[in-house]
């Protein structure tokens, strides 16, 4: 019975210990090593943005790693050591002050060094404060992976990776329209924005893709520009011509997203490129001008003065020469590469226009072509089909950068609205049929591009009543065109030569838009800040896996403390019980060989063969026991 009394009580103990044990690791578990899991959320999800960054992404989770492994050493080299002189309650203590080195004091020692790191990558225009938190932290991921899909957006369709995906190009494609017909008429059965959505942009890399070649190509193409709405969703000739291209050009696209910075050829126009845009851009203009557009502060003065500041480029003036059959760039100068179309055949029908290399790949400039906007000394790179037939070409030549390429943004039309225009001389002498339409600008008094805008309105709707409504809409648009190219030239010749645009469109709610922007799109280029931006994108994205890391090494600093101060009382509880286990079988043992001498002595006095009879005889009478 008392066999059966020790074993129970073992059995209770050993549970009570084992419970205890699993509360522990619990403990330590739910501490640091938790963090490791959630960078491994932010790390996984930055990485199937841009998985063309390898390893990069997952910074964050490589030092949670780091920093939970030390802390499993160290637990285990104190709890586990049997013969250490440190109390329970000093082993506890140690691995607490291990907790707060490994969370809150990292923690700090990122917010002293990550600043100054982010500041370098991005040139002080990305600031901590835009990452310390893992909220922040992921939108700046998402947006810093948009740049390199807008990249690629802006490289296809200007022709740049690939001529055939050149938007005037599939513009023209026979296919093209006639699908654009069909999706018109798909169209044209939809009742809501919210069927449309459904329909054509569920998959949100596509509704990217279309969206850019919507805003950026068909509301910037005055076929296309100033066709009024007659859906919810607004109009559905430009939407159906947008979407016609976008089905072309989205399979390529969608490689080239997962590639990113992989891709040869992005990777090459991303690196010539931006030195070109770098170094005869933003390294010509006065820093401390430039820090103000750069840094959100794009104010009227700031756009004045810049646009107004007599610019240089390194490369200007350097022209390329052919040398043993090669061409030569001079050392140090900066070429931007184009897609140029009409460039490329004008100079091509011109037999002595280009000196050629030994293969005849690319050749040099060496005369003026008429109509072509490039001088001596570019060089010149045909394209031709699977045929042989000339289809283009790309231009590498020096470019003066103006203030609004650096910043990549349309211009506020109030920086330039009191440049003086006279519509007179500009569209004085425009003849549609026999008709004078001259005479309508030639009666109108010079005005600012301010007042221009204001009534271009009616303007439209003059040129509209002249030319019989809409059935002379072809002539419309070629005389708008026609209007908007002046303007162009005047807001160019007030700000100093400056390469912009005037975009002019009705939008999708029926209002009319004006725009100046400037060349980014035409070059396939970001605004300075952001091409920064991509050339430590990797970096980038590593520093903002850490700074994901910051905030919960902060949050599990107080948390991992009072985890791990439960973790030591289990340990504390187990000793006792253990204490207590021990002095039960002491005792155990002590009642059993207490008991097993009675039993001896009483034998020995019943069965003991060796006591003579007489002497028991002798003895007195044994008293009966009391009940």
């Amino acid at each position: 019975m008392k066999n059966a009394n020790t074993a129970d009580s073992k059995k209770k103990f050993n549970g009570k210990i084992a419970g205890l044990t699993v509360l522990e690791v619990l403990f330590y578990l739910f501490s640091l090593p938790i963090i490791v899991v959630l960078s491994v959320v932010f790390g996984v999800r930055a990485y199937e943005l841009v998985p063309y960054y390898s390893f990069w992404p997952f910074v964050g989770v490589i030092l949670a790693g780091v920093l939970c492994l030390i802390f499993i050493i160290v637990v285990m080299c104190i709890s586990l050591r049997k013969k250490s002189k440190r109390t329970i309650l000093m082993q506890t203590v140690s691995i607490i002050v291990a907790v707060i080195f490994l969370t809150s004091f990292i923690a700090v020692a990122l917010d002293v060094v990550l600043p100054d790191v982010l500041a370098q990558l991005t040139s002080s225009t990305l600031f901590y404060e835009d990452l310390n938190n893992q909220s922040l932290a992921s939108e700046q991921a998402e947006f810093n992976a948009s740049l390199d899909r807008k990249f690629i957006m802006l490289n296809l369709l200007n022709g740049n990776y690939d001529p055939q995906y050149e938007y005037e190009t599939l513009k023209a494609d026979s296919d093209i329209t006639s699908r654009r017909r069909q999706i018109g008429s798909e169209l044209g059965r939809l009742d809501s924005t919210e069927q449309y959505e459904q329909i054509y942009l569920s998959d949100e890399l596509y509704a990217e893709l279309f969206q850019f070649i919507y805003d950026e190509y068909i509301m910037t193409d005055i076929d296309y520009a100033l066709l009024e709405p007659n859906k919810p969703f607004g109009n559905t000739t430009r939407i159906a011509m947008g979407h016609a291209i976008a089905e072309v050009i989205y399979p390529e696209f969608r490689q080239l997203a997962e590639e990113g910075m992989s891709n040869e050829r992005i990777a090459y126009l991303y690196q010539n490129n931006y030195a070109s845009l770098k170094n005869d851009g933003y390294l010509t203009y006065d820093d401390s001008m430039i820090l103000f557009a750069t840094s959100g502060r794009m104010t009227v003065p700031v756009v004045i003065r810049l646009l107004l500041d007599r610019g240089y480029t390194y490369t200007e003036g350097e022209q390329a020469y052919i040398e043993n059959g090669e061409v030569v760039e001079p050392e140090g100068t900066f070429y931007l590469e184009l897609y140029e179309k009409e460039d490329v055949i004008a100079i091509m029908e011109d037999e002595d226009a280009v000196e050629w290399n030994s293969d005849g790949t690319r050749g040099v400039l060496v005369k003026e072509v008429e109509g072509v906007d490039y001088g001596v000394g570019a060089v010149v790179i045909p394209v031709y089909d699977e045929n042989g037939t000339l289809t283009g070409g790309y231009i590498r030549a020096p470019r003066q950068w103006s203030i609004l390429d650096m910043d990549g943004k349309n211009m506020d039309v109030a920086a330039i609205s009191d440049v003086v225009i006279d519509l007179g001389e500009l569209l004085g002498d425009i003849e549609v049929g026999g008709f004078d339409l001259g005479s309508i600008f030639r009666n109108m008094d010079p005005m600012t591009i301010g007042e221009l805008l204001n009534n271009l309105d009616g303007i439209i709707s003059t040129l509209m009543s002249a030319l019989g409504g809409g059935s002379s809409n072809i002539s419309i648009m070629s005389i708008i065109d026609k209007l908007l190219q002046g303007v162009t030239d005047v807001i160019m010749a007030a700000t100093g030569g400056s390469g912009l645009y005037l975009n002019l469109a009705i939008n999708d709610q029926g209002a009319l838009e004006i725009a100046i922007a400037p060349t980014n799109v035409e070059v396939g280029m970001l605004g300075y800040q952001y091409m920064t931006w991509m050339e430590s994108n990797n970096l980038l994205f590593a520093v903002m896996g850490v700074m994901s890391l910051r905030e919960w090494l902060y949050i599990f600093g107080a948390v991992s403390v009072l985890l791990a101060f439960a973790a030591g009382m289990c340990r504390e509880i187990k000793a006792r019980v253990r204490k207590d286990m021990a002095d039960n079988e002491e005792l155990e043992a002590e009642n059993e060989a207490a008991g097993e001498g009675e039993t001896f002595e009483s034998g020995a006095a019943e069965y003991d063969a060796e006591t003579p009879a007489a002497d028991i005889e002798a003895t007195d009478p044994v008293p009966e026991p009391a009940e």
